[in-house]
């Protein structure tokens, strides 16, 4: 268990819905960037504008993604200390950096990864205290 700083733990449970929820905000961006990238010229300007771009899988799994993340995360603020629940958060920046590398194919410099190793030694320090 992870504790809380007014004795509140973070039992396992709690951390995978947590990393669970930071992956889905991650997919989230991750789905919103792909439907941009395929449909951004039929938005923008106004003449070309087209509902129905908002009708696709990409936009629609987006939202669903993100619904969901802000349901666990209604329940997770009930639960958990706000000082050891909300720097979780962070680990959505690890899970974009692997996005980027994976799905977009970015060359991702050392100094990024090097941030990365960063944040995750700070999620070990606050959640210890």
């Amino acid at each position: 268990m992870i504790s809380g700083s007014i004795g509140r733990s973070m039992k396992l449970t709690d951390l995978i819905l947590v990393v669970f929820t930071t992956m889905l905000l991650t997919a989230n961006q991750v789905l919103l960037k792909l439907w941009m990238g395929k449909y951004a010229e039929q938005i923008t300007p106004l003449s070309n504008f087209r509902v129905s771009v908002f009708f696709k899988p990409e936009l629609i799994f987006c939202g669903l993604a993100f619904v969901v993340a802000g349901g666990i995360w209604v329940t997770m603020l009930k639960r958990l200390d706000f000082s050891l629940l909300y720097p979780m958060i962070s680990m959505s920046y690890i899970f974009g950096l692997i996005a980027a590398k994976v799905v977009f194919h970015e060359q991702v410099s050392i100094v990024r990864w090097l941030g990365v190793v960063v944040i995750i030694v700070g999620l070990v320090l606050i959640s210890r205290t």
